[in-house]
């Protein structure tokens, strides 16, 4: 079977300040160009394997090849305006079915949307009466798209027979006539200019309402833009009936064009309670969008403030001793409420961690850290329980006494990452925070039904922008979590570097959304942008509250609070350290404990500046002790550098780890002012083929 044609409608060369069809006005605008063009080229292409094709063609307009017997054999249109401002017609539709493209029936697109002249848009509504075929009822199906129908006439199991079928289509349409101070305006397209078939013999009949004279009359022929009027036509005595016929065959890409000029009162003029009708038609889809929107902002507001919301914090005072039964990998936890993706920074601190306590030595210092395990601490301080996140990577090294953390250990690495993932989440189970995410799960669950229902509204129409609006919603939850972390850089005062490290992913992310999102947007039929930045708005909302919706508990806050007064002593200058009352004067064994801490809390820079420059001051036996530390082999550039270099290890080990474990493998297998008519202008029919 013979696909539709579906590319774009040919560009028109006029200028025309009058309503236009929606088809007609998108592909008049012209699209982006160079590289942008061919970037949008691409992800178009990979869109359209799974969306399904748009109802505007693009015909050829030379005649069909020789010895081609389908065609259009007469088409006669018989137009009544109402009273009230609708047409009622009546078209009549004789072809010539062969098998080729003509197998089931023929199909017709009409415009739905006509864009005025000052860019506001008027959805048009069809109403389909009554559809035969050689006289009896024919089975019909529309197919909503952006500013277009599709309207099938046939049934896909029924072929037709070879031979002459005639077609008779009843419908009414509104919004229609143009209103003027001093006229009424009424621009139809009646044939449409993209058909796939020549037309034959036209016959195009106007009539007005009982006692209705028309002003003046004119009709257009040729292809889109041609504005040549006609000059075969017949307007009855009383003005109130104009036939238009033409015998010349119509070839592919031409069509018939009425411009009526109406005395006021011929019809009525729409009144408020109509254009409050209209205006709300006109903006279904949006008002539904931001309505959608503000229902899941109100819900996730009213339970953020009922579950939501951190206790009170409480005085934040400097203490050099960690929260008790608190370890370094679970302090990391519990600020961070949570690993994320990337529990390497935490099981870091606890390889450290257990080095200082002395269960593993780590060596290979200045190239591949290698960690191995070794017998149990003499010393009686460090023999105590360990907490549950470095006892599970000390099992994990029981098994194997030494790990170097290369891709040819990927396996046992990712073992040891699932574990100490496991433990500290069970370690923390719900005591010192709340995910809250079934509260996230039923926002999300409520916005995708309310999606769903706009997309019910809109009859299918919005299908086609599912695909631009996932990338938009993307890019708008990517902004949002950066924003957060920014603004988190910001609250705890974090350092000029680490600001910056926040803030370049959302300037690259921001530059990415405004080159990207128009030039997304140009291939698609968007009727109001206003439904799409909703839309995207709508995830962008569902990111952050996935966020915000964490919240600690009473135990957790005080934790936090005691985590924020360790973390306020580690940052601490020197000279104000030594002047808090009680507080231990700096020596390796201080700086060691204290390490781990410092690095689970991203917190390592200051507190190993800090030990460097008490270290340009020590004894030679104290920098001896320093360096004669068991649990490394250091052998850098001198004492004035190895509070840096053993804060360096913890990014080495870091970065060690994230690139041994293999990467995941993917799968196989009305209203608006007239000056001019032309051919293939006004709303109505676009075009029409066989199927």
């Amino acid at each position: 079977m013979k696909t539709p044609p579906t590319g774009p409608c040919p560009k028109s060369v006029f200028d025309v300040p009058m309503p236009i069809p929606m088809t007609l006005y998108l592909t008049s605008h012209p699209q982006p160009a160079g590289l942008l063009r061919f970037a949008a080229g691409l992800l178009f292409a990979v869109m359209a394997v799974i969306s399904e094709p748009q109802p505007v063609q693009a015909q050829s307009t030379q005649p069909e090849e020789a010895g081609s017997g389908e065609r259009i054999l007469s088409f006669d249109s018989n137009i009544k305006i109402r009273s009230d401002g609708k047409l009622d017609i009546l078209d009549r539709i004789t072809v010539r079915a062969e098998g080729r493209e003509i197998r089931r029936g023929i199909y017709r697109d009409f415009g739905t949307v006509l864009v005025q002249r000052d860019g506001t848009l008027d959805k048009v509504s069809y109403d389909f009466k009554k559809i035969t075929r050689d006289g009896e009822p024919e089975k019909f199906e529309i197919k909503y798209f952006p500013g277009t129908i599709r309207v099938f006439l046939g049934e896909a199991g029924t072929l037709l027979t070879e031979g002459i079928h005639e077609y008779e289509i009843r419908y009414r349409v509104d919004r229609q006539i143009q209103f003027q101070p001093d006229q009424d305006v009424l621009t139809w397209n009646a044939l449409g200019n993209f058909w796939s078939f020549p037309i034959e013999d036209i016959t195009v009949t106007l009539r007005l309402p009982r006692r209705g004279q028309l002003k003046s009359v004119d009709f257009f022929t040729g292809m889109q833009g041609d504005d040549t009027a006609a000059e075969t036509l017949q307007i009855a005595e009383d003005r109130n009936m104009a036939v238009f016929r033409r015998k010349q065959v119509l070839l592919p890409g031409e069509g018939v064009t009425l411009r009526a000029e109406l005395n006021k009162g011929v019809v009525e003029t729409p009144g408020l309670r109509q254009q409050l009708k209209w205006y709300l038609r006109d903006r279904l889809e949006a008002l539904g969008a931001l309505l959608i929107l503000v229902l899941v902002t109100a819900y996730y507001l009213a339970v953020w403030l009922r579950v939501g919301r951190d206790p009170p914090a409480g005085i934040i005072v400097p203490q050099w001793t960690p929260p008790a039964g608190i370890s370094p990998a679970l302090a990391g936890y519990i600020q961070n409420r949570g690993f994320g993706s990337d529990p390497f920074r935490a099981l870091s601190a606890a390889f450290i961690s257990l080095a200082v306590k002395g269960f593993v030595t780590i060596s290979g210092f200045d190239k591949t850290p290698t960690v191995s395990r070794t017998a149990q601490p003499v010393d009686n301080s460090n023999d105590r329980k360990l907490p549950a996140g470095e006892a599970a990577v000390l099992r994990a090294l029981d098994t194997h006494n030494t790990l170097q953390f290369s891709r040819a250990n990927g396996k046992i690495v990712s073992a040891l990452v699932s574990r100490f993932r496991s433990a500290i989440e069970g370690e923390h189970g719900a005591a010192f925070f709340h995910l809250n995410r079934l509260y996230c799960v039923a926002g999300i669950a409520l916005s995708l039904a309310g999606v769903a229902v706009l997309l019910v509204l809109s009859k299918g129409s919005l299908e086609s922008l599912i695909p631009v609006l996932f990338i938009s919603a993307v890019f708008l939850s990517i902004f949002t979590l950066f924003v957060l972390r920014l603004v988190k850089a910001f609250t705890t005062r974090a350092s000029n570097w680490r600001l910056i490290v926040s803030a370049v992913p959302l300037l690259f992310i921001t530059l990415i959304a405004i080159i990207a999102v128009p030039v997304l947007t140009s291939g698609f039929e968007l009727e109001n942008p206003l439904i799409l930045v909703a839309l995207s708005a709508l995830a962008g909302i569902n990111a952050l509250f996935f966020k915000l919706m964490q919240a600690p508990t009473l135990l957790g806050q005080k934790v936090l609070a005691a985590i924020e007064g360790l973390k306020t002593y580690l940052k601490l200058a020197e000279q104000d350290r030594m002047n808090l009352a009680g507080a231990p004067a700096m020596s390796p064994r201080h700086f060691e404990t204290l390490l781990p801490y410092a690095i689970a809390l991203e917190l390592e820079k200051p507190w190993s500046r800090a030990f460097d420059r008490w270290l340009e001051t020590a004894t030679a036996e104290q920098v001896a002790s320093a360096q004669s530390a068991g649990w490394h082999s250091h052998t850098g550039r001198g004492p004035g550098h190895l509070g840096r270099d053993l804060g360096r290890l913890s990014r080495s080990l870091e970065d060690d780890m994230r690139s041994a474990i293999p990467p995941p493998r993917s799968a196989s297998g009305g209203g608006g002012h007239s000056s001019g008519g032309f051919s293939g202008g006004g709303g109505g029919n676009i075009g029409g083929g066989g199927w």
